[in-house]
């Protein structure tokens, strides 16, 4: 099953996710987390993944090869433009908004400076 950001809370453990979130460090715990949850990394990793596999937005596969070509590896890339992907999903689910395409297309130009709610 692919899993697109449009999908997320249709698709996840809301609140579970929302516990490692907020639990994991400041902002929303992707940078400072204690312990890593591999299986949250590898369903974002997904996310993106499919983003690039569809083309949709071509912007997140430009994005990549953007870091790349910034000496980013394509793991640290991933996990870039993760948080990006992550302040979708939570606003997504804690206040029940729609995707904001602008905004994560904005979050994606900026990076590899930390996104912005």
């Amino acid at each position: 099953m692919q899993i697109g950001i449009r999908d997320w809370a249709v698709h996840s453990d809301n609140g579970a996710f929302l516990r490692f979130l907020y639990s994991s460090g400041p902002k929303y715990g992707i940078l400072r987390q204690m312990k890593v949850n591999e299986h949250l990394r590898n369903t974002i990793f997904e996310v993106i993944d499919n983003q690039i596999n569809a083309d949709d937005p071509p912007e997140t596969a430009l994005t990549l090869e953007r870091l790349k070509s910034e000496r980013f590896s394509e793991f640290q890339a991933k996990q870039l433009i993760g948080q990006a992907v992550v302040i979708e999903v939570i606003d997504a689910i804690k206040n029940k908004k729609p995707y904001n395409e602008q905004r994560y297309l904005r979050n994606l130009r900026n990076l590899p400076k930390e996104p912005q709610e």
